[in-house]
């Protein structure tokens, strides 16, 4: 009787699965029993309809670690997709993108499809232009983890790491330079300029400007000097400045290059040991242990998304590895 009680007071339309609070309510309105409020508190809590679709009012919020800062250019890569872009006159629709994770230098190639075959292709480019890396950084997407991608990476001897499933915010250097490139690309695209087309000048624009972590724009950090632009202020050139002896010249730019190289390292650590203080003044860790029962946020796709479940499970917890990531599997 009890069972159908609830049933008839939460699950059934008529109770529409209700909180704990109106569920008492309309319980209490013609029945009484035992414990009342804990067995009620308990049925509303557990329901699984409820778990899926319903959000908590009380929000979690992990600690953050910065990754490792290279000691050079070109050590290790964030790749990552943009787009759809609307279609281009040459077919292309995705932007490659790669950044570079000391000089903050963007790279990016337009893409006709967003396959593995595409991003190899991509990727030849990349290490052709700066040469071979040792880390690729990527998220979980089909076209990194596939089959041609991953020997591609073991050929050219490559080690690819992966961020976690559901945290494409571990990709913030990639996420933040779509962000300043789909900006920057916005009035060209609206006036009807092919976006294929200014895609260099755009780049060009953002490897010109002074990162706000390095304090160098990545093209002075890579090559040593600002880059000149059409309008630049003409000056003379004083032949007086420059050595005579080849040698002597390279080892001053290699002089000049390492002070500027030591300075984004120092620059690069502050910036991210800031940023890490400033995120974890507020956060609100999840505590959970091995063998828990938890449900997994879904982001709802297609037609009907609003009526959708937000979350999948249950699943139990089988291992932590560390306290941002957490291993689940099926009951």
């Amino acid at each position: 009787m009890r069972n159908l009680v609830l049933h008839m007071c939460h699950d059934s339309p008529l109770g529409g699965h209700s909180g704990i609070k109106n569920t008492i309510d309309r319980v209490r309105e013609h029945y009484f029993f035992s414990r009342l409020y804990t067995i009620v508190s308990e049925y509303v809590r557990t329901c699984h309809e409820c778990q899926i679709r319903k959000t908590s009012s009380v929000h979690t919020k992990a600690g953050i670690i910065s990754f490792p800062t290279p000691s050079a250019p070109f050590q290790i890569w964030e790749v990552d997709l943009c787009g759809p872009f609307p279609l281009s006159s040459a077919g292309h629709s995705q932007v490659f993108t790669a950044v570079d994770m000391f000089s903050k230098l963007v790279f990016a190639v337009p893409l006709h499809n967003c396959d593995a075959l595409s991003v190899c292709h991509a990727l030849f480019q990349l290490f052709s232009s700066y040469g071979v890396c040792h880390t690729l950084l990527s998220d979980q997407g089909s076209e990194f983890i596939s089959k041609g991608t991953r020997e591609l990476c073991k050929i050219l001897e490559v080690s690819q790491e992966f961020t976690p499933s559901f945290a494409h915010h571990c990709l913030g250097t990639c996420e933040r330079s779509h962000r300043t490139l789909e900006e920057r690309m916005t009035p060209y695209i609206r006036k009807g300029r092919p976006w294929n087309d200014i895609l260099p000048a755009v780049i060009f624009s953002m490897n010109s400007c002074t990162n706000a972590a390095t304090r160098y724009s990545p093209f002075e950090v890579v090559y040593g000097n600002r880059p000149q632009f059409p309008l630049s202020t003409p000056h003379d050139l004083d032949l007086r400045d420059i050595p005579k002896d080849i040698h002597v010249y390279l080892k001053q730019m290699q002089q000049k290059l390492n002070i500027i190289r030591k300075e984004v390292q120092i620059n690069v650590e502050k910036a991210n040991a800031k940023m890490v203080e400033r995120v974890n003044k507020t956060t609100s860790p999840l505590k959970l242990s091995v063998g828990d029962y938890v449900y997994l946020h879904d982001e709802p796709t297609g037609q009907g998304q609003k009526l959708q479940a937000k979350f999948s499970g249950p699943f139990i917890v089988d291992n932590i590895p560390s306290p941002h990531l957490i291993k689940i599997r099926d009951p």
